[in-house]
């Protein structure tokens, strides 16, 4: 006999109503639902409708209930909702703290539970500990039910050793020694306290390690090398870990054709900065030569260097290559378009909130309204930093109100400047002695120094006071005043004296 649902099928559908659904609301439930009201029933639609619903996660169970009226049917969605995360709790966790665990995992607080999603977690929490070479880590879930449907994800994780790495093979690399390999990479690599071990694996060093192997093959011309993925295995005793690596080096490839020119706008070549002869000069390889990524790479960079210092600060000089399989060889071309001249529009200091700006500006080598140049932004950087007023000085540009303006930014991390330092000791001869010192470097953050001095003992003391200016009424010359006061007991008679000095450089 026919069911229910196949009995009613062809009459409109009047209402539908949910029940059973505290946290997630109707609307959320119906978006799932392709049946709406006014729409024909049809029980494969609802069927289908039910695993849609059923996909979601949000729920355990699901049933409908289906009743025929005079205006049509009616269905109801009764559903069982599954639990709500409360929070989360890892036991076991040393090397990881908790808020790290948290984030990287898919189970949220304040979220639906999804045993799915929990599995999958576990799994996360055991690829983080092999990166960090902890292979042998253990990780179970444990859901604690809790009141008003809510429930306590735990994470009991075992930790275990960190494993060691035994031993790194190479496979296919005939142009590059083995032991060459081995001494790019920090991996395997333990230092003078690992007795032995290897040290630990870790999978940000590991991958670091590949792409120094990588470039240096580019380096040495191997334009089409591959490294496969390497092969990373638990050795028997689970002690240590071996490391299998396959290179495919392919061939080495020599340099057919090297042209280095300036393009201009209009796509002619046009005379570069300081002439053609220098131009090329500037690029140390020559036609014959074996390809070498990081000595062109440096070649470019200065050329570069050249053209930011006359201004162009938007220089391109972006090496093209073309490869010929056949003959192991390859062209390099390198068009440089200098772009527009560029000033300095704006410069910015940021991050003093003691030092007052002038001492950091007249350390700088770059001025508004001026071209650009690179070597006087490096120069500027550097100057600041030698003030030693800070842990860290960062130099950076952006473009300003126009494609020709550049602002500049010099961000600062202040450092403490002052010393204070004290000590005390005893002599045959001199009985006690006590001495003290302090010294402010950066005085009231002007860029002044103020040192005192003083020592004590039972036949001497000595005060001596000292001022420096750096840049002496905002000028390029400094000065210093030095006073002291001190007293000489003898056997017979005392002397002490007072005086000073003044000093300009």
């Amino acid at each position: 006999p026919a069911m229910e649902a196949e009995q009613r099928a062809g009459l409109a559908i009047a209402r539908t109503d949910v029940a059973g659904n505290p946290l997630v609301t109707e609307a959320d439930v119906l978006a799932y639902l392709r049946q709406r009201p006014g729409q024909a029933f049809s029980p494969d639609v609802l069927t289908q409708d039910v695993r849609e619903l059923y996909a979601s996660g949000f729920f355990d169970d699901i049933e409908v209930d289906l009743e025929r009226r005079d205006e049509g049917v009616v269905l109801r969605f009764l559903v069982r909702e599954r639990p709500s995360v409360a929070s989360l709790d890892f036991v076991g966790n040393e090397e990881l703290d908790k808020d790290e665990l948290g984030e990287a995992i898919e189970v949220k607080a304040n979220t639906v539970l999804s045993h799915p999603a929990v599995r999958r977690s576990i799994q996360k929490i055991r690829d983080m500990y092999a990166e960090k070479g902890y292979f042998l880590a253990e990780v179970e879930s444990e859901v604690v039910p809790q009141r008003n449907n809510e429930v306590v994800v735990r994470f009991r994780i075992r930790e275990h050793q960190q494993v060691s790495v035994r031993r790194i093979t190479f496979i296919g690399n005939d142009s590059v020694s083995s032991e060459e390999l081995r001494s790019l990479m920090f991996t395997g690599n333990a230092g003078f306290f690992a007795f032995g071990s290897g040290g630990p694996f870790r999978q940000d060093a590991f991958e670091r390690d590949i792409a120094v192997i990588s470039a240096l093959y580019y380096d040495r011309g191997f334009l089409s090398v591959s490294i496969n993925t390497p092969r990373v295995m638990l050795t028997p005793d689970k002690s240590g870990i071996e490391v299998s690596i396959t290179i495919d080096e392919g061939p080495r490839y020599r340099i057919r054709q090297l042209r280095v020119y300036e393009r201009g706008p209009d796509g002619n070549e046009v005379e570069p900065i300081e002439g053609r002869r220098n131009l090329r000069m500037m690029v140390r390889a020559n036609p014959g030569d074996y390809f070498n990524r990081a000595a062109l790479l440096e070649d470019l960079q200065a050329i570069r260097t050249l053209y930011r210092d006359h201004g162009y600060a938007n220089v391109d000089a972006s090496p093209q290559t073309n490869v010929d399989p056949d003959r192991n060889e390859v062209d390099v071309v390198v068009p440089v378009e200098r772009g527009p001249l560029v000033q300095f529009e704006r410069i910015e200091v940021r991050g003093n909130s003691k030092t007052r700006d002038k001492v950091i500006r007249r350390e700088l080598e770059v001025y508004e309204g001026e071209l650009f140049s690179e070597t006087a932004l490096e120069r500027s950087r550097r100057r600041v930093t030698a003030l030693g007023y800070f842990e860290r000085v960062d130099l950076s540009t952006e473009q300003g109100s126009a494609p020709d303006k550049m602002n500049v930014y010099v961000e600062v991390t202040e450092k403490p400047t002052g010393t204070f330092q004290v000590g005390a000791g005893f002599s045959s001869h001199e009985n006690f002695i006590a001495t003290a010192q302090m010294q402010q470097a950066n005085l009231f953050g002007n860029g002044q120094s103020l040192s005192l001095q003083a020592q004590l003992s039972g036949i001497r003391q000595l005060v001596n006071l000292r001022f420096f200016e750096p840049y002496f009424l905002d000028s390029k010359f400094s000065s210093s005043i030095d006073l002291y006061t001190q007293l000489r007991v003898y056997h017979d008679f005392s002397r002490g004296s007072t005086g000073g000095g003044l000093a300009v450089g």
